[in-house]
Protein backbone atom coordinates (compact mmCIF):
# COMPACT_ATOMS: atom_id res chain seq x y z
CA UNK A 1 0.00 0.00 0.00
CA UNK A 2 1.64 3.22 -1.09
CA UNK A 3 1.37 6.86 -2.06
CA UNK A 4 2.36 7.38 -5.71
CA UNK A 5 4.77 10.22 -6.48
CA UNK A 6 3.62 11.86 -9.69
CA UNK A 7 4.28 15.58 -9.18
CA UNK A 8 6.16 16.91 -12.22
CA UNK A 9 8.22 19.37 -10.16
CA UNK A 10 9.31 16.66 -7.69
CA UNK A 11 10.19 14.32 -10.57
CA UNK A 12 12.21 17.06 -12.28
CA UNK A 13 14.17 17.80 -9.09
CA UNK A 14 14.79 14.09 -8.54
CA UNK A 15 16.00 13.85 -12.15
CA UNK A 16 18.59 16.55 -11.41
CA UNK A 17 19.77 14.59 -8.36
CA UNK A 18 19.98 11.45 -10.51
CA UNK A 19 22.07 13.33 -13.09
CA UNK A 20 24.40 14.63 -10.37
CA UNK A 21 24.95 11.05 -9.20
CA UNK A 22 25.24 9.56 -12.69
CA UNK A 23 28.96 8.83 -12.23
CA UNK A 24 27.97 6.17 -9.70
CA UNK A 25 27.21 3.68 -12.47
CA UNK A 26 26.59 0.83 -10.07
CA UNK A 27 23.16 2.18 -9.10
CA UNK A 28 19.86 0.98 -10.55
CA UNK A 29 17.43 3.94 -10.52
CA UNK A 30 13.68 3.68 -9.95
CA UNK A 31 11.80 4.99 -12.99
CA UNK A 32 9.70 8.14 -12.39
CA UNK A 33 6.41 6.37 -13.08
CA UNK A 34 7.28 3.73 -10.45
CA UNK A 35 8.15 6.15 -7.61
CA UNK A 36 6.03 5.67 -4.50
CA UNK A 37 6.13 5.92 -0.70
CA UNK A 38 5.37 2.52 0.80
CA UNK A 39 3.16 2.54 3.89
CA UNK A 40 2.71 -1.24 4.07
CA UNK A 41 4.43 -4.02 2.14
CA UNK A 42 2.78 -7.41 1.74
CA UNK A 43 5.07 -10.30 0.81
CA UNK A 44 2.29 -12.41 -0.65
CA UNK A 45 -1.33 -11.34 -0.85
CA UNK A 46 -3.87 -13.93 -2.06
CA UNK A 47 -7.01 -12.38 -3.59
CA UNK A 48 -9.15 -12.89 -0.44
CA UNK A 49 -6.56 -11.00 1.61
CA UNK A 50 -6.23 -8.38 -1.14
CA UNK A 51 -9.94 -7.68 -0.73
CA UNK A 52 -9.45 -7.26 3.05
CA UNK A 53 -6.45 -4.97 2.48
CA UNK A 54 -8.54 -2.90 0.05
CA UNK A 55 -11.32 -2.57 2.63
CA UNK A 56 -8.76 -1.51 5.26
CA UNK A 57 -7.33 1.11 2.90
CA UNK A 58 -10.78 2.47 2.06
CA UNK A 59 -11.64 2.78 5.77
CA UNK A 60 -8.32 4.45 6.66
CA UNK A 61 -8.63 6.90 3.76
CA UNK A 62 -12.23 7.80 4.64
CA UNK A 63 -11.00 9.32 7.92
CA UNK A 64 -7.92 11.07 6.52
CA UNK A 65 -7.80 14.52 4.89
CA UNK A 66 -5.71 15.30 1.83
CA UNK A 67 -2.36 16.96 2.59
CA UNK A 68 0.86 18.17 1.00
CA UNK A 69 4.12 16.32 1.56
CA UNK A 70 7.51 17.93 1.07
CA UNK A 71 10.25 15.78 -0.44
CA UNK A 72 13.52 16.97 1.09
CA UNK A 73 17.14 15.83 1.15
CA UNK A 74 18.94 12.64 0.18
CA UNK A 75 20.25 9.81 2.29
CA UNK A 76 21.34 6.22 2.10
CA UNK A 77 20.89 2.80 3.67
CA UNK A 78 22.86 1.64 5.50
CA UNK A 79 24.32 4.81 6.97
CA UNK A 80 27.89 3.39 6.95
CA UNK A 81 29.79 1.01 4.68
CA UNK A 82 28.72 0.01 1.18
CA UNK A 83 25.51 1.73 0.06
CA UNK A 84 22.54 -0.46 -0.87
CA UNK A 85 19.78 2.18 -1.24
CA UNK A 86 19.61 5.91 -2.08
CA UNK A 87 16.51 7.63 -0.73
CA UNK A 88 14.87 11.04 -0.56
CA UNK A 89 13.60 12.18 2.81
CA UNK A 90 10.43 13.97 3.82
CA UNK A 91 9.79 17.35 5.42
CA UNK A 92 6.44 19.05 5.99
CA UNK A 93 3.54 16.61 5.88
CA UNK A 94 5.61 13.70 7.24
CA UNK A 95 3.54 13.59 10.46
CA UNK A 96 0.34 13.35 8.41
CA UNK A 97 1.83 10.51 6.36
CA UNK A 98 2.82 8.65 9.53
CA UNK A 99 -0.71 9.19 10.91
CA UNK A 100 -2.17 7.79 7.68
CA UNK A 101 0.14 4.78 8.01
CA UNK A 102 -1.02 4.27 11.62
CA UNK A 103 -4.69 4.46 10.56
CA UNK A 104 -4.00 1.92 7.82
CA UNK A 105 -2.28 -0.38 10.34
CA UNK A 106 -5.25 -0.15 12.73
CA UNK A 107 -7.66 -1.05 9.93
CA UNK A 108 -5.45 -3.92 8.76
CA UNK A 109 -5.14 -5.24 12.34
CA UNK A 110 -8.93 -5.14 12.69
CA UNK A 111 -9.09 -7.44 9.64
CA UNK A 112 -6.55 -9.95 10.97
CA UNK A 113 -3.31 -8.70 9.43
CA UNK A 114 -0.30 -8.89 11.76
CA UNK A 115 1.34 -5.75 13.11
CA UNK A 116 4.47 -4.54 11.35
CA UNK A 117 7.65 -5.48 13.19
CA UNK A 118 9.26 -2.07 12.69
CA UNK A 119 7.72 1.38 13.05
CA UNK A 120 6.94 3.21 9.82
CA UNK A 121 9.94 5.25 8.66
CA UNK A 122 8.69 6.75 5.39
CA UNK A 123 11.21 7.57 2.67
CA UNK A 124 11.26 7.59 -1.11
CA UNK A 125 13.55 4.91 -2.56
CA UNK A 126 15.35 6.38 -5.57
CA UNK A 127 18.00 3.79 -6.41
CA UNK A 128 19.47 0.47 -5.33
CA UNK A 129 22.99 -0.81 -5.73
CA UNK A 130 23.28 -3.32 -8.55
CA UNK A 131 25.37 -5.54 -6.28
CA UNK A 132 23.31 -6.76 -3.29
CA UNK A 133 26.44 -6.37 -1.13
CA UNK A 134 26.32 -2.64 -1.84
CA UNK A 135 28.55 -0.06 -3.49
CA UNK A 136 31.39 1.92 -1.97
CA UNK A 137 31.62 4.20 -5.05
CA UNK A 138 27.95 5.13 -4.78
CA UNK A 139 28.38 5.68 -1.03
CA UNK A 140 31.16 8.21 -1.73
CA UNK A 141 29.10 9.95 -4.45
CA UNK A 142 26.05 10.30 -2.17
CA UNK A 143 28.21 11.50 0.74
CA UNK A 144 29.67 14.24 -1.48
CA UNK A 145 26.36 15.32 -3.04
CA UNK A 146 23.71 14.85 -0.30
CA UNK A 147 24.70 17.86 1.88
CA UNK A 148 23.84 20.21 -1.00
CA UNK A 149 20.31 18.83 -1.45
CA UNK A 150 17.46 20.72 0.20
CA UNK A 151 13.80 20.78 -0.72
CA UNK A 152 12.98 18.80 -3.86
CA UNK A 153 9.35 19.85 -4.12
CA UNK A 154 5.90 19.20 -2.72
CA UNK A 155 3.74 16.20 -3.53
CA UNK A 156 -0.04 16.32 -2.99
CA UNK A 157 -1.22 13.24 -1.09
CA UNK A 158 -4.82 12.55 -2.02
CA UNK A 159 -4.99 8.73 -2.20
CA UNK A 160 -3.41 5.41 -1.30
CA UNK A 161 -2.79 2.82 -4.00
CA UNK A 162 -2.61 -0.94 -3.57
CA UNK A 163 0.17 -2.16 -5.88
CA UNK A 164 1.25 -5.59 -7.03
CA UNK A 165 5.03 -5.71 -7.30
CA UNK A 166 6.56 -8.02 -9.88
CA UNK A 167 10.23 -8.64 -9.28
CA UNK A 168 12.31 -10.15 -12.05
CA UNK A 169 15.62 -9.76 -13.81
CA UNK A 170 14.88 -6.12 -14.66
CA UNK A 171 13.60 -3.32 -12.48
CA UNK A 172 10.53 -4.05 -10.31
CA UNK A 173 7.19 -3.30 -11.93
CA UNK A 174 4.44 -1.94 -9.67
CA UNK A 175 0.93 -2.42 -11.07
CA UNK A 176 -1.94 -0.55 -9.37
CA UNK A 177 -4.73 -2.85 -8.19
CA UNK A 178 -6.87 -0.26 -6.41
CA UNK A 179 -6.93 3.46 -5.61
CA UNK A 180 -8.42 4.79 -2.35
CA UNK A 181 -8.99 8.57 -2.12
CA UNK A 182 -8.46 10.50 1.11
CA UNK A 183 -11.92 11.91 1.73
CA UNK A 184 -12.13 13.47 5.22
CA UNK A 185 -12.58 17.23 5.40
CA UNK A 186 -9.79 19.26 6.98
CA UNK A 187 -10.50 20.25 10.57
CA UNK A 188 -11.60 23.85 10.69
CA UNK A 189 -11.82 23.96 6.89
CA UNK A 190 -14.80 24.00 4.52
Amino acid sequence: MAVPVADAGVNEALGKARAALSLARDLRWVRDEQLHLTLRFFVDLPSAQADLAAAAAAAACASAPRFDLEVRGLGRFPSHGPLRVVWAGLGGGRAELVALGAALQRELSARGFPEEERPLSPHLTLARARDPRGSRDAARAVAAFAPSVGALGVQAVDALVLYRSDLGAGPPVHTPLGRFPLTAALRGGP
